[in-house]
């Protein structure tokens, strides 16, 4: 395999550019294209699709063999090709700001980047020494500083996969991989191509022609196959329109209802892989949960009849359905089924007895820890299949403890902390009830926040957006660091600073931590067979900085640098030097690892047996092997090895004695067979709310329930093609082209007098909006769908409501409608859905 570029490829470049290659990474994608990015005069004019030192590789006829080993390019989408118009959109922020007005209705004042960094630096010691260690918050994502520099306030939980965390630790017994879990659990997921190995392949809420595109490949090349693909989805996707065999209709929300109905089946008519239960399911709890399934403990038969008139998927559907997954039985027979139950139905009230459920539905038919199976939980990651280089960074031994462990507080819960705080200081709500509210274990330090620091992340992808306004205003100093100027979250905060672009604008600084997370070299969760180098390729606009240039002047001035980040502590003063450093440190991690990786590849007879030195490797710095193994699928080791599960019986648990017992509802949930702390509270089962088994339970935003009657409409908060996250949305080059409004079903929208193009007010407790009606027969009757990432655009309304101060939002921010209720898993849990109205405005316009 040649590192050399090829000259072909090399030919249809622009005469007279600068090839400069950095990685698309963006969160909500994980895939990890490589950009070619065009350079004149020292801007960025073009992003090419070509990976030009594997020109020769299958780019559409992709063949099994490709597929298998990985040698596929991974070619950005129109998401990774729109960044360039990102960068020079005319609100970039330019220059440190200061807030002379009021949070929400904020006066900008430029101030420079000394007085922004000394305010900080300032507020940082006065806060941390007048209200303790656990007074400042970085939002969803902790301070990469913070544990050197005595404070720890930070978040646990992940709002991607919250429903199915409670899930994986109390049936399978382990959490989320580092750095985005707290124990030290091998990575679970499946290697896109284990699922060729499958005969049948059933996704649930599963969307990847929209995010983890890495599968696209694959599954196209599993239809070509014939491997049977069935897509249970409340909307039309587009992968369903690519890939599926069968699309079956749900109501949102109510996926539970069906997962127990297919498990009805499967015990009535004797279809599950005894082997498997008999040896790797603990039977205590798989009997009590059987016969709750069968209506022995309740009285309730969850059969297909039962589910319909809750799921409104025909019982007969149901039915053939489950006969056919059981047929599929992995362990015994080799049959594996591939069944995907993805991160939005468990991103619910009541998610986690959806992801329960689906674990254990695998179980039941054998279908985990075998080739072309999977676990039905929602872990995404797989192993590295070849060591990936490291730089070495001789951080010392942080003074505080680390603030991912102590305390752990959930990815919204800071809001609460803030908003509850004067009610328990008064005396109105116990101790007791504040921690239970905001995800606190009883042994963890209380929290008293009085600053945020909000350097990563999006406020505006939580959910209850009107509550983060409210708990901004409510401290006493807000920072926020941004690429846009008109990001929502700004106008909230005391002081904005301007972020370079981690992709393109910085050096190795994807995360923002001074490359601690991702220091240049980036692989990615789907395939572990290659990394990419990202280099910077243009200078940020006006005063714009690299996160880890803040980080490492507010550490300076909190005197703690030399040990925070001693390798560029000598030239934080010299941008140009900054930048040379961050290269040798590259080159010295390249170079380290390619001797190691000599060796590894000499043992696993691995091609190339030496990889390219670090110049050339530079020219184009993507490297990349092919994978000569069995594709990666989880729990290998225990079905196949033997290892016993990290549960208190060491086999897979149906019922769990945690959350059955009272006395542990807020204490932090402990790992049985290793006894690691989970860094995980769940909280509420004094009275029990959480079953200790999945079971349906109706929720208080039900769409069969009472606030039904008010809201009829169940509102779904998908993902966009033309976004990642809220990344993008002020893209110009996509106003026109992606089409943001309501979707809204035939029949709904004839009720209420609504036609395409319409403009319609969407309601809920939560908030109001106005945008136009998308009326397609793409949902069904019930359901209204707002493509999750608009940014809330209050300034463009003037009409003001008791449930929208700052206005009416007319842009159709999702999370101006997803509540943040608390119910006991809802610490760390992102709300996709809800309960609204709709109704047509001002004869259809606005």
């Amino acid at each position: 395999m040649s590192n050399t570029t090829d000259t072909t490829e090399q030919a249809i470049h622009r005469e007279g550019d600068e090839i400069r290659y950095t990685i698309c990474q963006q969160n909500g994608c994980f895939t990890g294209c490589l950009l070619a990015c065009h350079v004149s005069d020292g801007k960025l004019v073009a992003i090419d699709v070509g990976d030009p030192i594997h020109a020769d590789m299958p780019r559409e006829d992709v063949g099994e063999t490709a597929v298998r080993e990985g040698m596929i390019q991974h070619r950005p989408c129109v998401r990774g090709r729109m960044w360039r118009k990102t960068l020079y959109h005319p609100n970039r922020a330019l220059h440190p700001m200061k807030n002379i007005g009021q949070k929400g209705s904020p006066v900008w004042e430029q101030i420079s980047w000394e007085e922004a960094l000394d305010t900080i630096a300032q507020k940082i010691v006065e806060t941390r020494d007048t209200y303790g260690p656990y007074s400042i918050s970085g939002g969803m994502f902790f301070l990469d500083f913070a544990a050197w520099a005595g404070f720890g306030h930070s978040t646990w939980g992940c709002a991607s996969t919250a429903g199915h965390t409670l899930a994986d630790a109390v049936v399978m017994g382990v959490d989320l991989p580092m750095p985005f879990g707290h124990s030290p659990t091998p990575p679970r997921g499946t290697e896109p191509p284990d699922l060729l190995n499958a005969k049948l392949i059933i996704a649930i809420g599963w969307n990847p022609a929209v995010s983890y595109t890495a599968d696209n490949l694959v599954l196209a090349l599993a239809r070509e196959r014939g491997i049977p693909i069935i897509v249970i989805d409340s909307r039309y996707t587009s992968s369903v329109q690519a890939y599926a065999d069968q699309w079956i209709p749900i109501r949102p929300g109510t996926d539970i209802a069906l997962l127990l109905a297919l498990a009805h089946v499967l015990f009535t008519e004797d279809l599950l892989d005894h082997a498997f239960v008999d040896r790797f399911v603990e039977p205590e709890g798989f009997a009590r949960w059987r016969s709750y399934v069968l209506g022995e403990a309740d009285g309730i038969a969850k059969t297909p009849e039962w589910a319909e008139t809750i799921c409104a998927v025909p019982a007969e559907t149901i039915r053939e359905l489950a006969r056919l997954y059981g047929a599929h039985h992995g362990y015994s027979d080799g049959n594996a089924c591939f069944f995907k139950l993805h991160f939005a139905p468990a991103r619910i009230v009541g998610g986690e007895n959806v992801g329960r459920a689906g674990i254990y539905l695998q179980a039941l038919t054998g279908n985990i820890g075998v080739p072309g199976g999977y676990y039905g939980g929602g872990e995404c990651t797989v192993p590295f299949f070849m060591p990936v280089p490291m730089v070495n960074w001789q951080r010392a031994m942080p003074s505080s403890a680390d603030p991912m462990s102590v305390p752990l507080y959930d990815a919204r819960g800071w809001v609460d902390a803030v908003l509850l705080k004067d009610r328990l200081d008064s005396g109105e709500m116990t101790e007791e009830e504040y921690r239970h509210r905001i995800g606190c274990a009883e042994d963890w330090p209380l929290p008293d926040i009085h600053m945020a620091f909000n350097q990563v992340g999006t406020d505006i992808g939580t959910h209850d957006n009107q509550r983060m306004w409210e708990a901004y205003r409510k401290l006493d100093f807000v920072v926020k660091a941004v690429y846009h100027a008109d990001r929502p979250e700004a106008a909230y905060a005391d002081i904005v600073l301007p972020l370079a672009d981690p992709f393109f604008e910085a050096s190795g600084d994807a995360m923002g931590g001074g490359g601690f997370f991702y220091p240049g070299f980036m692989s990615v969760s789907a395939y572990g067979n290659y990394f990419i180098l990202s280099q910077k390729v243009i200078e940020p606009p006006g005063e714009a900085k690299p996160l880890a240039w803040i980080n490492a002047q507010i550490a300076r001035r909190l005197g703690i640098l030399d040990e925070y980040n001693p390798r560029l502590a000598d030239v934080l003063d010299d941008p140009k030097a900054w930048d040379e450093r961050y290269v040798e440190l590259q080159r010295e991690a390249y170079e380290e690892w390619r001797v190691y990786y000599a060796g590894w590849a000499e043992e696993s007879g691995i091609e190339p047996a030496q990889a390219p030195s670090f110049d050339e490797f530079w020219a184009c710095p993507i490297f990349r092997v092919p994978l000569k193994r069995e594709p990666h699928y989880g729990f290998k080791e225990q079905i196949q090895e033997g290892m016993p599960f990290n549960t208190e019986s060491g086999r897979i648990e149906f019922h769990s004695h945690f959350l059955a017992d009272p006395d542990m509802a807020d204490k932090e949930f402990i790992f049985p067979q290793t006894g690691a702390p989970s860094g995980i509270c769940f909280g509420g089962s004094k009275p029990a709310v959480i079953p200790p088994q999945a079971e349906y339970t109706e929720a208080w935003d039900s769409p069969l329930g009472q606030m039904a009657q008010e809201y009829p409409l169940r509102l779904i908060t998908p993902h966009s093609f033309f976004r990642q996250n809220t990344a993008q949305d002020n893209n110009l080059w996509i106003e026109d082209e992606a089409r943001h409004a309501l979707w809204i079903s035939v029949a709904d929208a004839r009720e209420r007098g609504i036609r395409d193009g319409d403009m319609v007010r969407i309601a809920n407790p939560q908030g109001e909006g106005i945008l136009p009606a998308y009326v397609t027969s793409r949902v069904g009757p019930g359901t209204i769908c707002m493509v999750y990432g608009a940014w809330y655009r209050p300034g463009l309304s003037q009409e003001q409501t008791e449930r929208m101060p700052d206005g009416v939002d007319l842009r159709g921010s999702a999370n101006n409608f997803t509540s943040s209720r608390m119910y006991p898993w809802v610490k760390g849990n992102l709300h996709c859905a809800s309960l609204a109205q709709v109704e047509k405005v001002n004869g259809g316009e606005y």
